[in-house]
């Protein structure tokens, strides 16, 4: 099927939360039914759609009542840009959205975008130390009450893997980027980009496979599995592992539908519920990554697709990274009252979750130096139940426990 099809066929993710400020009851019971919904861009059989559909899975078996839950996949509801606005003003009740396509509303939640990158270039650390640490920023009230005032309420956080540039044409090294033409995903990817001589292009995730068919664009700042979800491997068959800025991507949910649940049900969705869904995201994303370098996968040695790590590209943007860490504080905005306390405070939270990610899986927190390494490394978990598992119980037991 082509991808046009498939986003056609495909469409938001809502899970509708409807009348449910008389549907559950203080003792879980006499709960009447509860109606789900989740909007997203992306596919039923993303790792994004396997967390949603695990999401639900809990608040099915924790709900006393009937719980319906209703799929739109792929953008349909509502495009990526629109998506806050969308849990905002009720047309959903839960989806993910990115900070950084709300910028103008959320600068704080923006400001943050460029810490994730602290998680280090090993392996899955992003989507498990990034999105620990960072779930435990957005419990900041500077953060809260941005989404607040949009009617919104972040459950937690989700940070994907680091994006890389997925290329019409082959990028091994500083020369061959000079001048390409990228789509951006937020405004620290088009720093990053113009900081390595390339120019950021912005269209919708949606639009990217028809960019890069017809070579209005040259490359696009995806993750790996991302690239699936879009088909792009069809056309641009090649991938620079040069690790870009991973994205925020919140659990948003209405703040009225998820005040009108019992006090019970609003903290079970604040923990169990979330919970869930990180869980799903991580044993998902695991999978489809070592299912794209298994054998006949597109990024297989001796694939489809050509694999490169433009080393000298890789430090330039090392280097610039760091500039923009240092002059972090600086940027804040006022709401930031202390931001050398919150980037401390973020930078040791982080350093506590990769260690803990490295102990468990055994893949060095500094990555590798090579595609063939870093392959090993993809491949080396064996066990992404048991490696997601412990991560998750020692997260939750630390920053997800119910409120007093």
């Amino acid at each position: 099927m082509k991808i046009s099809a498939q986003i056609a066929a495909a469409a938001a993710l809502s899970l509708a939360l409807a009348g449910c400020a008389s549907s559950v009851g203080s003792d879980g019971g006499e709960g009447g039914t509860l109606t789900l919904g989740f909007a997203h861009v992306v596919g039923e059989d993303s790792a994004l759609g396997e967390a949603a559909k695990a999401m639900v899975a809990a608040i099915e078996e924790e709900y006393d009542g009937e719980v319906e839950a209703e799929y739109y996949w792929t953008g349909a509801l509502a495009g990526g840009a629109e998506l806050l606005h969308a849990v905002g003003d009720g047309r959903t009740e839960l989806a993910n959205s990115p900070a950084a396509y709300s910028a103008n509303e959320l600068p704080t939640a923006t400001w943050t975008d460029t810490l994730p990158a602290l998680a280090g270039p090993a392996p899955f650390a992003t989507a498990m130390a990034g999105t620990a640490a960072h779930t435990q920023l957005f419990r900041d009230a500077a953060i809260t009450e941005e989404y607040a005032e949009m009617g919104v309420t972040p459950l937690g956080v989700l940070i994907p893997d680091y994006f890389y540039m997925v290329c019409n044409t082959p990028v091994e090294s500083v020369e061959d980027a000079e001048g390409l033409q990228v789509r951006a995903g937020s405004p620290t990817h088009s720093r990053e980009l113009e900081a390595l001589g390339m120019t950021p292009v912005s269209i919708e995730w949606g639009e990217t496979y028809d960019a890069l068919s017809r070579g209005t664009i040259d490359c696009s700042l995806t993750s790996l599995s991302g690239a699936v979800d879009l088909g792009l491997y069809e056309n641009a068959k090649h991938v620079a592992m040069v690790p870009f800025a991973p994205t925020v991507l919140p659990v948003l949910m209405n703040t009225d539908a998820l005040e009108s649940l019992d006090p019970e049900m609003q903290e079970f969705m604040r923990t169990e519920a979330v919970s869930a869904y990180l869980r799903g995201y991580m044993k998902a994303g695991i999978t489809e990554n070592q299912e794209l370098y298994a054998e006949g996968g597109v990024l297989a040695p001796g694939g489809e697709v050509a694999v490169t790590q433009p080393n000298d590209l890789i430090a330039e943007l090392e280097d610039f990274r760091a500039e923009e860490l240092a002059k972090l504080p600086e940027s804040a905005p006022e709401s930031v009252a202390d931001p050398d306390a919150v980037i401390e405070d973020y930078t040791a939270h982080i350093e506590t979750w990769r260690t803990l990610f490295s102990d468990l899986s055994g893949i060095p927190a500094e990555g590798y130096d090579t595609p063939e390494a870093t392959l090993e490394g993809i491949t080396s978990v064996s066990d992404p139940d048991t490696l997601v598992g412990g991560f998750m119980d020692e997260f939750a037991a630390e920053a997800l426990t119910p409120a007093d």
